[in-house]
């Protein structure tokens, strides 16, 4: 199962995603699902905030 996991220290912050390297682990159904973008897109402006 895919994991996401969020941490700040100081002024910096990470984020990190894991999964396997099996293709299960990102299903179109994930992949076309309607908040796919805007999930990504909260990650990466929440690291560069």
């Amino acid at each position: 199962d895919p994991f996401i996991a969020f941490g700040s220290y100081g002024k910096g912050r990470s984020a990190v995603f894991t999964a396997d390297c099996a293709p299960h682990w990102a299903p179109p159904e994930f992949c076309e699902w309607e908040s796919y973008d805007q999930i990504w897109q909260g990650i990466v402006g929440w690291l560069t905030d």
